[in-house]
């Protein structure tokens, strides 16, 4: 469906929090799988970390950030995804100022699958030097049952990455939806009758950013 430039407009959908989460994430997750494959664990650890931290910030962004960012404006019922697989399998995918119900479903296995990573990866050990900063904390064989899920969970984290990535490459090229741009600047092309989503201030992810980055901290030198 090409954009009608009459009946359309480029509305600002993502604010800079939740873009730059997108994108940090995304590089990181890339930059932890490539410091495990070549043994920088200790390097490993700290994107780890960092990981956590941004994972902390986007359920409280999900929480009071913009309107789209918010988990509750995207849930994903069964009564949206069936409507919305329905209007699918017409070929005729209604637009939306945010996630539409089956990248809903993605967003929150993916968010559940990175939080599942890095908190694992706390308990996780090597077997032979290196340990997750709560590893002493149970026993070594729950810690190694960890290490196992944190191992596990990262290849099913990728096929839900591959997934999402897919869907969107589909979208911009079957439907000329374009999602991934939106990423990008912030800004979709959305009918007129889409009223324009209400967004936060960029000041007011300062709060959550850093309590998120202060319990990560707290948990990992403190416990």
């Amino acid at each position: 469906m090409a954009t009608n430039p009459e009946t359309e407009r480029a509305v600002r959908i993502w604010d800079v929090p939740t873009r730059a989460f997108h994108w940090l994430l995304a590089v990181l997750i890339l930059a932890a799988y490539l410091t495990q494959e070549f043994g920088q664990l200790d390097r490993h650890m700290t994107i780890g970390y960092v990981v956590l931290t941004l994972v902390l910030f986007r359920i409280l962004w999900g929480i009071i950030g913009s309107e789209p960012s918010r988990f509750v404006s995207f849930m994903p019922t069964p009564g949206k995804v069936g409507r919305y697989l329905a209007a699918l399998s017409r070929g005729r995918p209604p637009k939306m100022a945010g996630h539409n119900p089956l990248g809903a479903l993605l967003i929150f296995a993916m968010l559940v699958l990175v939080a599942l990573q890095a908190g694992t990866g706390l308990f996780a050990n090597d077997d032979i030097f290196t340990e997750g900063p709560l590893a002493k904390l149970v026993s070594s064989e729950t810690s190694a049952d960890l290490t196992d899920i944190h191992k596990t969970s990262f290849w099913i984290l990728l096929w839900c990455i591959v997934a999402h990535v897919v869907a969107n490459v589909g979208y911009e090229v079957v439907f000329r939806q374009p999602v991934i741009q939106a990423m990008v600047t912030g800004l979709k092309p959305l009918p007129a009758v889409i009223a324009a989503p209400r967004l936060r201030p960029l000041w007011l992810a300062v709060p959550p950013l850093a309590l998120a980055g202060f319990t990560v901290w707290y948990v990992v030198t403190q416990v």
